[in-house]
């Protein structure tokens, strides 16, 4: 009887499934999953890029601002709220970071930030003196994509809206 089956397929079938099965947890494990929180939040921090930064955003992010009591619903929607390309803002140092992340902790496809806004300016006024404190929460999905945020901010008075 002829043997049909190659003795050496079955070895690079296994390598092959383990690597795809690794690849597939590095992007949505708990270290694929930080490590896309941390390119998020360089990049935010940088504050130089703004498609680089829409590119995060899965089209249909559900994004949420708690203080603000603001519900949106996609990136189009997001992308109006957050409008970075506003002259109207300039870093406070032109050098630095636009946030300081203080603590990051992920689970799942979940990531959530603690940390503080450094200052800045807004329409030609110094905002941020005392930074505003953030906590924001992440969603991701399994191709990478931020599907949910969850803005927690301590905006000063001036900024919030009057009820």
């Amino acid at each position: 009887m002829i043997n049909l089956v190659r003795q050496d397929y079955v070895p690079y079938r296994q390598f092959a499934l383990v690597f795809i099965s690794l690849s597939f947890v590095g992007c949505s494990g708990p270290s694929g999953t930080r490590q896309l929180a941390e390119a998020y939040f360089e990049t935010y921090a940088e504050r130089d890029n703004w498609e680089d930064m829409l590119g995060y955003y899965s089209d249909s992010v559900m994004f949420t601002d708690v203080t603000l009591k603001l519900d949106l619903e996609g990136k189009q929607a997001f992308a109006g709220f957050y409008n970075w390309p506003d002259d109207r803002f300039e870093k406070g140092n032109p050098h630095g970071p636009t946030l300081v992340v203080e603590s990051l902790v992920t689970e799942g496809l979940t990531a959530v930030a603690r940390g503080y806004f450094a200052p800045f300016y807004w329409d030609g006024v110094l905002m941020g003196a005392e930074p505003w404190e953030f906590t924001i929460w992440l969603e991701y999905n399994e191709a990478g994509l931020i599907t949910r945020q969850i803005d927690m901010l301590r905006y000063p008075k001036a900024f919030l809206p009057e009820d």
